[in-house]
């Protein structure tokens, strides 16, 4: 029995490449390699996960739904081998919505949200211009 996590990555690039000859040189292991352990995974989930002929294989569609949570699965766990720097934790992410009026969206908003876009990339900006903004009292 192989680790299932190398199991699943295996799985991941032959699912990506849809060629076992070609996921085992990304992986730099033999071909064989790559055809057991999908056999393996096959036998242990009781479904079959691409259709092989002498010239190609295609994945299932249940082999897709697979892939798709094994991409997340894999990705999350090897994200938890990297270090997290100090700068990757303190780097703002998310989304900035505000509501300005007209005036001063054009006057103060706008330069100020070119600044920040340029500093912060992975922030998503929004914001709406009212030409006239009602308040009661």
């Amino acid at each position: 029995m192989q680790n299932k996590l190398e199991m699943m990555r295996i799985f991941c690039v032959a699912a990506e490449s849809r060629n076992f000859k070609e996921a085992a040189t990304q992986l730099g292991i033999s071909p064989q390699v790559v055809t057991r352990a999908i056999k393996e995974l096959e036998e242990q989930r009781g479904e079959i996960l691409f259709y092989r002929s002498t010239r190609q294989i295609k994945i299932t569609a249940d082999g897709e739904r697979l892939a798709k949570q094994a991409r997340f699965a894999v990705g999350s766990i090897d994200a938890l081998f990297v270090k997290d720097t100090k700068e990757k934790r303190d780097e703002m992410r998310g989304t900035v919505r505000l509501t300005v009026s007209s005036v001063l969206g054009r006057k103060l908003v706008v330069p100020a949200l070119a600044e920040f876009a340029t500093r912060y990339p992975d922030q998503i900006l929004s914001w709406i211009a009212c030409s006239q903004i009602h308040t009661r009292m």
